[in-house]
């Protein structure tokens, strides 16, 4: 074989990986593969969160252009109540209702992406938007989440929160230190320290 005949031959795996990893080739198709998980998700999150009142849908702008030039960009489009609104001119309750939803629906896609089954999330302070009935319906979502898995772990300062969760555990910080303590210390510390 004559070096020009390697070097065509070599030149076109080349070009074929080039397209394989340009932004119309396998990147492409697994943005739009994960946006259409991740739409499902979120939806069936914020049916939960919001009754249905609040949408949230990932859109891969490749699919929209028409003027032929390929992006991978994700652009994202927020509805109350059917109508489309920005983002900012959410409550911080919506706004925190959308933020809950994305983040179980990307912990799901990590896991179906790795095979692995995660039996514990944690959340840390995700309700401090909320007023109680929204965070109400965040438990029945975690209640529901938690049946495939083994629970949450949701990290808050809202006392309120702890006739929610089957299992509690009390955690202070005393001359710079963290410790897990019983409940009667815990109420202990609280009254001392004002």
């Amino acid at each position: 074989i004559s070096k020009s005949t390697e070097q065509k031959e070599e030149l076109k795996y080349l070009l074929f990986w080039e397209k394989g990893f340009s932004k119309t080739g396998i990147r492409s198709f697994i943005i739009d593969d994960v946006i259409e998980f991740l739409n499902q998700r979120v939806k069936d999150n914020l049916e939960v969160l919001s009754n249905g009142t609040t949408s949230l849908f990932f859109e891969s702008e490749n699919k929209r252009k028409t003027t032929g030039v390929v992006t991978n960009n994700i652009s994202t489009k927020f509805f109350i109540n059917g109508r489309e609104r920005l983002l900012k001119l959410h409550s911080g309750g919506e706004a925190e209702r959308c933020t809950i939803a994305v983040d179980l629906a990307l912990s799901d896609l990590a896991e179906s992406r790795s095979g692995t089954k995660f039996n514990i999330r944690f959340l840390d302070e995700p309700f401090t938007a909320f007023d109680t009935k929204p965070q109400l319906k965040s438990f029945a979502l975690f209640n529901k989440a938690a049946e495939e898995k083994q629970g949450f772990f949701i990290i808050s300062h809202n006392k309120e929160f702890q006739q929610y969760c089957d299992n509690t555990i009390y955690v202070v910080k005393q001359d710079g230190v963290s410790k897990i303590v019983d409940h009667a210390t815990f109420i202990n510390i609280g009254e001392n320290n004002g």
